[in-house]
């Protein structure tokens, strides 16, 4: 009855493991899905800057008096 219990403390003990190590995974899956929208929305950012930037350069363009 002693070995049988010790083989269930053991696989206890290593499934236990396992879960610990399922966890921190999960959790570094979510850090580099948040890193990555955060990346990726400073990215959209700088480019829609870019696009109101061209677009008024544009138009401000467009009101300039040219005389011959």
């Amino acid at each position: 009855m002693l070995a049988v219990n010790l083989l269930d403390d053991r696989a206890q003990g290593a499934f236990e493991y396992i879960l610990l190590l399922a966890g921190v995974l999960l959790i570094v899956v979510f850090v580099i899905i948040i890193l990555r929208n955060t990346i990726m929305t400073g990215t959209v950012r700088t480019q829609l800057n870019a696009s109101i930037n061209t677009w008024a350069n544009l138009t401000n363009a467009s009101n300039v008096n040219v005389t011959i």
